[in-house]
């Protein structure tokens, strides 16, 4: 019952408006000669438009002339509006399609990636590849360097507290330079790629060939366990070949500089003016 007499209300109280309205409207003389003006306007425009008499058909020109600038303003809106809309819904369908045509290359190339990494594992398990775990680097200082008469060693800034351990790699940002092989409560000892005592398993860029680069105790390190020297070539770099599982990957070395009863190697960083070095952390796993 209450929304029923409240729906009765709300009908009731439309039409008193809709009344008022009306009343309000026609109250004056004014209100209804105007009303009634428009309705003859009206009329006698839809009968101009209907008799072809040259009276009406002049008329109907002056009033053309009389109103075609605003004709001419009404067209140039529309015109615009419609141009804009029609801009509009040809951007949007463009944007479309770009969209649709992005999402198809995007989604072809996550097939290929997923191809190529695939690929990629299926072949390290065929070659035995080492999988290299990377992890944070860091940054020591040389504080002594050793007799070169007697070895070829540094001692570092940082030991047990840098949680550091043995045998992991020293390098510049350039090429590779030893690996721990001391590490004490503050301070650690560095092995040189120079030192007597260093070997670290190598490959040739160029020929793809495999060897042991051998300290001699002086600034050329060598090359030793080589199957063939026949297509080695001066300046042939050299980078670690990750086998034995201590130098990763990758690291640069150096390059050939002398091929002859001895494989002499140049190498890339410059121990005897290095006062920093860096403490690669990566790990290796070996297949």
């Amino acid at each position: 019952m209450g929304y029923r007499s409240y729906k009765q209300r709300e009908v009731k109280n439309l039409r008193v408006g809709i009344e008022d309205t009306e009343s309000r409207f026609f109250r004056t003389p004014f209100h209804k000669i105007l009303f009634a003006s428009l309705i003859i306007i009206s009329c006698f425009c839809m009968l101009i438009d209907r008799v072809d008499s040259p009276l009406t058909l002049k008329l109907r020109m002056t009033l053309t002339d009389v109103l075609s600038p605003l004709y001419r303003a009404t067209t140039y809106v529309t015109e615009s509006v419609q141009l804009l809309f029609s801009g509009v819904f040809d951007t949007v369908v463009r944007n479309k399609d770009t969209h649709e045509e992005t999402l198809l290359k995007v989604q072809d190339l996550e097939r290929k990636v997923m191809a190529l990494v695939q690929e990629n594992q299926n072949l390290k398990q065929i070659l035995k590849f080492p999988n290299i775990h990377p992890q944070d680097t860091v940054v020591l200082p040389i504080i002594h360097r050793s007799n070169p008469l007697a070895n070829h060693t540094f001692t570092l800034r940082g030991g047990k507290d840098m949680k550091l351990e043995v045998d992991q790699v020293i390098r510049t940002d350039v090429g590779l330079v030893g690996r721990l092989t001391g590490v004490g409560q503050q301070t650690s000892r560095a092995l040189l790629l120079t030192d007597y005592n260093s070997r670290v398993p190598v490959l040739i860029e160029t020929t793809g060939q495999r060897a042991i680069l051998q300290g001699e105790g002086s600034a050329l390190p060598t090359l030793q366990y080589l199957d063939s020297t026949d297509e080695l070539t001066v300046g042939s770099r050299l980078i670690t070949s990750g086998d034995g599982g201590v130098f990763p990957f990758g690291i640069p070395v150096g390059t050939i500089k002398e091929v002859g009863e001895s494989i002499t190697v140049s190498l890339f960083a410059p121990l005897d003016q290095l006062r920093f070095v860096i403490l690669d952390t990566t790990r290796v796993d070996v297949p």
